[in-house]
């Protein structure tokens, strides 16, 4: 049988050194009833990215307008690849971010102070 994450959590939980042993523990329905509990109320590392994310989104949003998804907040691990970002996509991200603050996209340059010998 195939082991999810769900399996390996509830084995570090319980003590258990790999869920092939877990199975020959508990019924079927005891490993439903687990399944469910969880869903209700996560533990684990699990429940501390929920706790971070909240944290994350209660400091960004004083600072904006839109209503946060706290799904997007939520740190993901080997769930899902994003395509590795370009220059240009950074660099419009970056151009809209500071418009969306106000600020300039191209600030003027600063003179350089030019020295003289002597003084």
């Amino acid at each position: 049988m195939r082991h999810d994450r769900f399996d390996f959590r509830l084995c570090l939980a319980l003590g258990v050194i790999h869920p092939d042993f877990l199975e020959r523990m508990l019924s079927r329905r005891q490993l439903a009833e687990w399944r469910r509990y969880a869903e209700l109320e996560p533990w684990g590392e699990e429940r501390a990215d929920v706790r971070a994310a909240q944290m994350a989104m209660a400091c960004v949003q004083p600072w904006t307008t839109k209503r946060l998804d706290l799904a997007k907040f939520v740190l993901t691990f080997g769930e899902q690849e994003r395509p590795e970002a370009t220059a240009d996509d950074l660099k419009r991200k970056a151009m809209q971010a500071t418009a969306a603050m106000k600020g300039t996209i191209n600030p003027p340059r600063a003179t350089p102070l030019r020295y003289r010998k002597g003084v």
